[in-house]
């Protein structure tokens, strides 16, 4: 599911009396990604104005802006989680209402069709990871994508030597991560599917019980149990195979761009052509950088 579409399918699902929270999630969102970019100044000024140059006006002032500055990221980082959590339960609530009204109005030939443990799946579990992927990829979309240029746009203009060397290093990772997506997209797709297979087939067992004794089918329907258990067994280790690689693939590359980073803002510092300040601020930049980037 691609940003743009995840961002309409979640304004589809909005009520009227929900979008005032979204509009604050949305704000304080923002909010929080703007003031990441304040940070590396900090820092800056820190190393350069107070430790370096021991100015002690600049030492009065600077802790109160650190307090400040973390005070204003945790009042709007709690109100995009309190909001954020406020529109998808409510998600949640009008899609349990609306698939309750509409099994009410199914012919009773559709539940001699569907087993009910699919129909109650649809209803507790799908409902509750609906909700996830719109209100976790619009998050994704705007506050991590915001943090994301908001740091970039900093460490260009901290340094755009450093900038280009550092981050050439991110653009090469796109295209395997997008692979491994939409790999792992298809093992939750299929997961999903063999797990309503598997509880369709625990409840015929269950609620058929008689006929299985009376016709000796214990080993019959213990083998149709143990193949959808070990399919669904083999997709879960295979998405497992995919998000084990991915962490290890985003380290390794921050650590070659950080090392890249050290090797010549050190030796610029030594000689002179860079505060140590600016360089700490740039490193401080692209540590910040490191964790949005993944999650987007």
């Amino acid at each position: 599911m691609s940003g743009t579409s995840t961002g309409r399918r979640l304004l589809a699902y909005l009520r009227p009396y929900v979008w005032p929270y979204f509009v604050g999630a949305l704000l304080c969102m923002t909010a929080y990604s703007a003031t990441a970019g304040i940070v590396p100044y900090l820092v800056r000024s820190l190393v350069d104005d107070v430790l370096q140059a021991g100015d002690n006006s600049v030492l009065r002032i600077l802790p109160a802006a650190i307090a400040a500055t973390f005070v204003v990221r945790a009042a709007v980082n709690f109100g995009q989680a309190y909001l954020g959590e406020y529109v998808g339960q409510h998600i949640v609530f009008d899609l349990r209402r609306g698939l309750d009204e509409h099994i009410q109005h199914l012919p009773i030939a559709y539940f001699d069709k569907v087993a009910s443990s699919g129909i109650l799946s649809r209803v507790t579990t799908d409902v509750l990871l609906v909700r996830e992927a719109l209100t976790e990829g619009v998050a994704a979309m705007i506050r991590d994508t915001t943090t994301v240029l908001v740091l970039l746009v900093v460490a260009i203009y901290l340094d755009p030597v450093l900038a280009f060397v550092t981050l050439v290093v991110f653009p090469s990772l796109v295209l395997p991560l997008q692979r491994l997506s939409r790999r792992m997209r298809r093992l939750s797709r299929e997961g999903l599917d063999t797990l309503g297979a598997l509880a369709a087939l625990l409840q015929e067992t269950i609620l058929g019980n008689r006929v299985v004794k009376a016709f000796g089918m214990e080993g019959y329907e213990k083998a149709r149990f143990s193949a959808e258990n070990t399919r669904l067994l083999g997709l879960y280790m295979r998405a497992a195979k995919i998000k084990a690689f991915t962490a290890p693939l985003m380290e390794v590359a921050a650590a070659v761009g950080i090392a890249a980073t050290l090797w010549i803002g050190g030796a610029s510092v030594i000689g002179g052509e860079r505060t140590a300040g600016d360089f700490m601020a740039f490193l401080t930049a692209l540590v910040l950088l490191y964790e949005p980037f993944k999650k987007v």
